[in-house]
C-alpha cells in the first residue's frame, strides 16, 4: 500500500484566486518567549486544495451537511490536456471510468504554474458537452490539478455539477506521483459551519 498526497502547501501570503482573501499566518506565541506555541492562522474557504459543494454558486447543501462518505471512493485518474478539454478527450476513458464515483483529472497545471491567473487561457478549460458527459458517468466528486476548469466566467460548468450532486475538488496537486489509473481516494474537508467550500487534505492510496 502506498499513501500519495495530493494537497498544496499552505502557508503565509500563499497564492489566492484574484479577490478572494489572502491567506495571514502569524505566530502570536512562541516555545522560546512563551513556553509554548500558538498562531493565528486566517483563510479563506478556497485556499489550496479545497472541495466545494452546491451552496458555493447554487442552493443546496453547505460543507457541513455532507456526510463523511461523500469525501471517500474509487477514483479514476485520467490524463487532460491544457487549454481546451472536448468530449472526444474525455470520453475515450469510458471503459476506465467504470466501477469509479470519483473523476481525477490530470494536466499537469499545478506543477507549471506558480499562481492563480485567472484569464490563463492554458489552463485546462473543459467544454460544457464534456462536463455534461462526466456527470453523466454518475460521479459524485470532480478533481483537477487546476484552480478552476470553467470555460464560462458565469461557471456553468460548476453550476451543472452542483445541480446534479457532484462536488468539485480544485488545486490538487502530485497527480503525476500516481502509477496507477485506479486508487482510493480520501477528501477531508474542515467541519466548517455555514460555508458552501473548505480547504481540505487529499489523499490517495494505491493497493
Amino acid at each position: 500500500m502506498k499513501i500519495i498526497d495530493l494537497t498544496a502547501e499552505i502557508y503565509n501570503k500563499m497564492p489566492v484566486y484574484p479577490g478572494d482573501p489572502e491567506v495571514e499566518i502569524q505566530e502570536i506565541y512562541s516555545v522560546e518567549k512563551d513556553g509554548y506555541s500558538v498562531s493565528k492562522i486566517k483563510i479563506n474557504d478556497h485556499t489550496g486544495t479545497h472541495v466545494e459543494t452546491q451552496s458555493h454558486l447554487i442552493k443546496g447543501k453547505k460543507i457541513e451537511e455532507e456526510p463523511l462518505e461523500r469525501f471517500i471512493g474509487k477514483a479514476a485518474i485520467i490524463d487532460i490536456k491544457t487549454g481546451k478539454v472536448e468530449i472526444e478527450d474525455i470520453r475515450k476513458y469510458e471503459n476506465l471510468m467504470d466501477g469509479c464515483d470519483i473523476l481525477l483529472m490530470r494536466s499537469g497545471y499545478s506543477g507549471r504554474k506558480n499562481g492563480i491567473f485567472s484569464r490563463d487561457t492554458e489552463r485546462p478549460i473543459l467544454s460544457l458537452d464534456a462536463i455534461k458527459w462526466i456527470i453523466g458517468k454518475r460521479i459524485k466528486i470532480l478533481g483537477i490539478d487546476a484552480f478552476d476548469f470553467d470555460p464560462s466566467p458565469t461557471y456553468e460548468g460548476h453550476k451543472l455539477c452542483f445541480k446534479k450532486n457532484v462536488l468539485i475538488v480544485e488545486g490538487l496537486v502530485n497527480l503525476e506521483n500516481i502509477r496507477t489509473n485506479k486508487v482510493k481516494l480520501h477528501v477531508i474537508p474542515l467541519k466548517i459551519r455555514g460555508t458552501g467550500s473548505s480547504p481540505c487534505r487529499v489523499f490517495a492510496i494505491e493497493e
